[in-house]
């Protein structure tokens, strides 16, 4: 919904975001598409033998769907979206989640929203920004993230 509301809708959020979300279970999940760098620090992260885990805003089974049909589903251990019990982001609850499935020591979200990066903080853990989606550098420099980086290969060299 703040997607639509921030391109200027001002009614029927709800049927757009449904219609949206119906349109992109039908549609997307074109391999050749997946962010830059995104396969690549996944598959590192995979190797390392690290907990990936994805928390969405898109529903549990629609995020399931799109991450196989991207082929990349195997990299995560865990996926959660937003459910009737699960709050949506900026609350903490899928990260709550995703780390109650996750036995690693310390975890880092890396969002492209500031809804991410506030959810982070409210589940009291960093975060790294990156300006793949609806936010810019500026915008994301903004928060609280540790760091703000413009794609996925530029976090290779952390990990």
């Amino acid at each position: 919904d703040i997607f639509f509301l921030d391109h200027g809708a001002t009614n029927n959020i709800d049927g757009l975001v449904d219609e949206f979300r119906k349109i992109l279970f039908k549609e997307a999940g074109d391999p050749k598409l997946v962010f830059k760098g995104a396969a690549e620090l996944l598959q590192l992260l995979y190797k390392k033998n690290k907990r990936i885990s994805l928390a969405t805003t898109k529903p549990t089974f629609l995020a399931r769907t799109l991450i196989k049909r991207y082929g990349i589903d195997h990299y995560f251990s865990f996926v959660q979206g937003t459910e009737k019990n699960i709050r949506p982001k900026p609350k903490p609850d899928m990260i709550f989640k995703c780390l109650s499935k996750n036995s690693e020591l310390s975890s880092v979200m890396i969002g492209d929203t500031i809804s991410d990066i506030l959810a982070a903080k409210n589940a009291d853990i960093d975060s790294i920004g990156v300006t793949t989606g609806a936010c810019n550098k500026k915008e994301l420099s903004n928060t609280c993230a540790i760091m703000v980086v413009d794609d996925l290969s530029s976090l290779i060299k952390f990990f």
